[in-house]
C-alpha cells in the first residue's frame, strides 16, 4: 500500500488472496464474508488493521505497529499469529481456531480484548495471548462447544470466565487475575496473580463464581499475593487438594487482616471446602491462624503420600474449612 486503503463492499463476499504490506492503515467494511488468505504486514508492518464484516476468515499472519480490530457477528476464523507491536487488539464475535494461534502486543503495553459474551473461543488448537504490561479480557466462554488443546494467557491484569481445554490451562497475571464466571479446573490449571513476584497481585473471584474440579483432579494450584472471594463465591474442591502459594511480603493470615499479608477472612474460609487436604506456603513471612474455631483437621504441611504431585503437599489426609 502506498497510502491508507479502505475497501467497502455490500453483502458480496470479498477474497484477498495476496499479501498486504505498507506503513498505512488497512480498513475493510462489509456486510458479507471477508477472506484474507495472505499475510498482512509481514514484509513491512501495516500501520493498523480494522475489519468489520458479516464473517471474517484470517488465513495468514498479521503484523502492525498500531491497533487491530476485528468485528463479525457471523464469526471470526483464526489460524496464524497476530502481533500489534504494543497497540490494542480487539475481537467482537465468536472465534473459531483452525490452527495454533499466538496473539501478542509485545513489551510496551497494548491490551487484548474479546468483547462481549458472544465473543466465545472454540477449536481444538492452542491459544496463547501475551501482553506484558497490557491487559487481557475474555468476556465470552472458552471451549464450550469445542475445547481448546491448551491456553496460555500472560499479561498485567487478566479477566476470564469459563474455560474448557484438553491440556494446559495457565492464566498468569503480573497484577490481578479476575475469574468472572464459574468454571472447572484440572491438574493442568494454574491460576497466577503477581506473576512478577513483586508482592502485589490478587486472585479475585467475582460474586457467584465457583471453582470445582473435573473428575479425577488431584489438586488446585494458586499463586497470588492476596485472595479476594467476593459475595458468595466459593472453591469447592471435593476430593482434590487445594495448594496456595502466597507471594505477599508478610506471609498469610487466616481469619483476620494483617498489613502486607495474604488475608483470607473467616467468611472466605467458610466458602472453601476440600475433602483431600489444604496446603499453604508463605514465600515471604509466615502463616498466622487467627480464628475462634479450628480451621483444619491437622496443621502440619509436610510432604504427603501423594508423591507424584508437584512441590509441597499438606500432610492432612482430610481437611474441612
Amino acid at each position: 500500500m502506498e497510502g491508507a486503503l479502505t475497501i467497502e463492499v455490500d453483502t458480496s463476499s470479498l477474497d484477498i488472496n495476496g499479501d498486504v504490506d505498507g506503513n498505512h492503515a488497512f480498513v475493510v467494511d462489509s456486510d458479507g464474508q471477508v477472506t484474507l488468505d495472505g499475510d498482512i504486514g509481514m514484509n513491512q508492518n501495516v500501520a493498523s488493521v480494522s475489519v468489520s464484516a458479516g464473517s471474517i476468515d484470517l488465513g495468514g499472519e498479521v503484523r502492525t505497529h498500531g491497533a487491530q480490530a476485528y468485528s463479525a457477528a457471523g464469526g471470526i476464523t483464526l489460524s496464524h499469529d497476530i502481533d500489534s507491536a504494543s497497540a490494542d487488539i480487539s475481537f467482537t464475535g465468536p472465534i473459531t481456531l483452525t490452527g495454533d494461534v499466538a496473539i501478542s502486543t509485545n513489551a510496551d503495553g497494548g491490551n487484548v480484548h474479546f468483547i462481549g459474551s458472544t465473543s466465545t473461543i472454540d477449536g481444538n488448537f492452542e491459544l496463547q495471548v501475551h501482553t506484558d504490561t497490557g491487559n487481557i479480557i475474555l468476556d465470552g466462554a472458552v471451549g464450550d462447544t469445542t475445547p481448546l488443546d491448551r491456553i496460555l494467557l500472560s499479561g498485567y491484569d487478566i479477566a476470564a470466565g469459563r474455560i474448557t481445554v484438553d491440556g494446559d490451562d495457565s492464566l498468569m497475571a503480573d497484577n490481578h487475575l479476575t475469574i468472572t464466571a464459574s468454571r472447572n479446573y484440572t491438574e493442568a490449571t494454574y491460576l497466577v496473580a503477581d506473576n512478577d513476584g513483586d508482592g502485589a497481585g490478587t486472585l479475585i473471584l467475582l460474586d457467584g463464581v465457583s471453582l470445582t474440579p473435573t473428575a479425577g483432579t488431584e489438586y488446585l494450584l494458586i499463586f497470588a499475593a492476596d485472595l479476594d472471594m467476593q459475595g458468595n463465591s466459593s472453591i469447592n474442591a471435593g476430593n482434590s487438594v487445594i495448594l496456595i502459594d502466597s507471594s505477599a511480603v508478610n506471609g498469610i493470615t487466616l481469619g483476620a487482616d494483617r498489613v502486607g499479608a495474604m488475608n483470607i477472612s473467616a467468611d472466605e474460609l467458610s466458602r472453601i471446602s476440600t475433602d483431600a487436604g489444604f496446603g499453604l506456603r508463605a514465600l515471604n513471612g509466615s502463616t498466622h491462624v487467627i480464628s475462634e474455631r479450628k480451621l483444619f483437621s491437622c496443621h502440619s504441611f509436610a510432604t504427603s503420600k501423594i508423591a507424584e504431585s508437584p512441590g509441597w503437599r499438606p500432610k492432612c489426609d482430610r481437611a474441612r474449612l
